[in-house]
């Protein structure tokens, strides 16, 4: 038997009191905290990436925890406070079980924008099963039922467009694009692999690639954005800038 249906085994056979559950998955390049099993129904959290020679095990913390209720007076509010570096050790203190299950499906961790926008990929291409996408037609194109699209305008998937959205005469949505609810794209404007949150408004003859835009952006005529470029809310581009 794994490791892991041990964990079970013990949690639902021998009813073990749990406080804590950190989910865990492998990982190949070890870049985040691991994790090394002390005990078969008990996984400590190290301290953060380790050096190679110290690695003892290819299982990372993947974030997701699951906390006894009666617990969380232990976590003060309106302050800075780590979970792992404060929380895990009043687990041991108080000689408390708590356990690890490995995740075998798919994770990332999305604090990077170039990760952001793999997951939406990942998504699009049903590397993982997401609504709007879990039933989504073999185009992989998901288009609310409202979308305004004037004659031609061209859609090609796989991608989403939310409720609200107009689209003008001539104006492209490529392959890996998300377009938020009550956005604008004018005429001739082209937009490929970028997530465009809501209400923003896409100038003619506007290029956006491989970009992020944050609500109520305002991208003028002729606007160039590419290049892994990551727009705040509400910001502005005027004619003809690149960004």
């Amino acid at each position: 038997m794994t490791a892991r249906g041990l964990v079970w085994k013990n949690l639902f056979r021998k009813k073990l009191r749990t406080f804590l559950t950190i989910f865990a998955i492998f990982m190949a390049f070890l870049i985040f905290g691991v994790l090394s099993a002390f005990q078969v129904s008990q996984l400590a959290p190290t301290q953060g990436p380790q050096t190679r020679r110290l690695i003892t095990t290819n299982k990372i913390n993947a974030g997701i925890y699951v906390l006894e209720p009666e617990t969380f007076d232990r976590i003060p509010s309106d302050v800075p406070w780590s979970i792992e570096r404060s929380y895990f050790p009043s687990l041991v203190e108080r000689g408390e079980t708590f356990v690890g299950f490995v995740n075998e499906g798919y994770w990332i961790d999305i604090g990077t924008p170039e990760k952001y926008s793999q997951v939406h990929r990942d998504i699009m291409d049903g590397r993982f099963s997401a609504v709007p996408f879990v039933n989504a037609s073999d185009s992989r194109t998901v288009v609310s039922p409202d979308v305004r699209l004037e004659e031609g305008a061209t859609i090609e998937g796989p991608c989403f467009i939310d409720e609200g959205v107009l689209i003008k005469a001539g104006a492209r949505v490529g392959p890996h694009s998300v377009i938020g609810r009550q956005t604008q794209i004018e005429e001739d404007a082209s937009i490929r692999n970028s997530i465009i949150w809501p209400n923003c408004r896409v100038g003619g003859n506007a290029a956006i690639q491989d970009a992020i835009l944050g609500r109520q952006c305002h991208v003028g005529r002729n606007v160039s954005v590419n290049g892994g470029a990551v727009l705040g809310d509400k910001t502005t581009l005027t004619d003809f800038s690149r960004a």
